[in-house]
């Protein structure tokens, strides 16, 4: 179960940041062209708004210190990024007769890193393919997509959405933003109507929203979301001429 969660949620990264925001596109030119890229900060932000917990470190230490490889005036450094618990991983290089080339060495590696998880690879095709005519599309909006503002069908408002309140205490454990975000996708995907009342009828009590759920009761939803109950048909007789 554990793994068909994360399966999911590392296949959302992609479905949702490929494409990055045009707003935070920023250019630079190389080799006679000009190059797409975002910034370590937005690159961060990003690994945040994702996965509060994530992480990287080397993949080795020199002297108490990341090592770093020079050769033929490039710095290059290894490590390994770790993403909703998926490690992965990724590489950074920089010129070695910069200054601060530690911090790019950096930077570097976190846009290598994430763009393993998916996170705005369209730049890095659009390197390897050539600069595009089309129109880059439009990034989802994260309140659509992410936890930590997750919307709910509000059910019975022709469609409408609505913010999910505030996460309600719980004695037990709290529902997880990643559940959260789970239980919103997967019930996009079967279609469910009225999610609030989907999930009482799961969990046996009524619900004011999502986020009072505890975690134990999440997990019971996502279940049910993940293995749909088949649905009795009854089909009647024809009546004799």
């Amino acid at each position: 179960m554990k793994d068909e969660v994360e399966t999911l949620l590392l296949k959302a990264v992609l479905e949702q940041y490929a494409v990055p925001d045009p707003k935070i596109v920023n250019t630079i030119p190389r080799n006679g062209q000009s190059l797409s890229y975002v910034s370590h900060a937005e690159i961060t932000r990003i690994l945040i708004e994702i996965d509060p917990l994530w992480s990287w470190e080397p993949i080795e230490w020199v002297n108490g210190r990341p090592a770093i490889h020079i050769e033929n005036g490039t710095a290059t450094m290894w490590g390994r990024m770790t993403l909703l618990g998926k490690p992965m991983v990724c590489v950074g290089s920089a010129r070695s007769d910069k200054a601060d080339y530690e911090k790019e060495l950096v930077g570097d590696l976190l846009r290598n890193g994430s763009m393993r998880y998916g996170i705005c690879i369209s730049l890095w095709l659009k390197q390897e393919q050539g600069a595009s005519s089309s129109p880059r599309p439009q990034l989802r909006a994260v309140t659509d997509a992410f936890p930590g503002s997750t919307m709910i069908d509000s059910g019975g408002q022709g469609g409408a959405q609505k913010p999910t309140p505030a996460r309600q205490a719980s004695s037990a454990n709290p529902v997880s933003d990643k559940q959260v975000f789970l239980i919103n996708k997967l019930s996009k995907e079967q279609q469910i109507g009225n999610l609030l009342t989907f999930a009482a009828e799961v969990v046996g009590r009524e619900l004011n929203a999502i986020n009072g759920l505890n975690s134990r009761e999440a997990s019971q939803i996502i279940d049910r979301l993940m293995n749909p109950q088949p649905v009795a048909v009854l089909v009647q007789e024809e009546e004799p001429f």
